[in-house]
């Protein structure tokens, strides 16, 4: 059986990221959104995010982390990462975030593979 690759983000060189894309309103493509915002210089606005337990989790974590998160709606948030806090270096953000993608893996019974 045939698996499909994860989409990822590539973001190379010198200059500031900035524009809009448009990603698809699925949980798999908001939740890396979410926390991209840790990397924004500036206030982020993101629509068509889908209302479940799993998106609200992240939304309170980002708020530990000190991202101020306003509702637009029901499915927009406006995320303002001007106060973040370098609590942690990007290694220890980068396992929790695979502690986290295995817990979630787990707690679904999905079959993940790392690569």
């Amino acid at each position: 059986m045939k698996k499909n690759k994860m989409e990822k983000f590539l973001i190379t060189g010198e200059r500031s990221l900035s524009g809009e894309i448009t990603a698809s309103g699925s949980k798999n493509a908001a939740l890396p959104l979410l926390f991209l915002s840790l990397m924004a210089d500036d206030k982020c606005e993101l629509r068509r995010v889908p209302a479940l337990t799993d998106i609200q989790i992240a939304l309170q974590l980002l708020e530990v982390f000190g991202v101020s998160n306003k509702a637009k709606s029901t499915s927009s948030f406006y995320l303002d990462p001007s106060y973040y806090i370098y609590l942690c270096s990007l290694s220890v953000l980068f396992s929790f975030f695979l502690s986290f993608c295995l817990i979630y893996a787990l707690r679904r019974n999905i079959d993940f593979q790392l690569v």
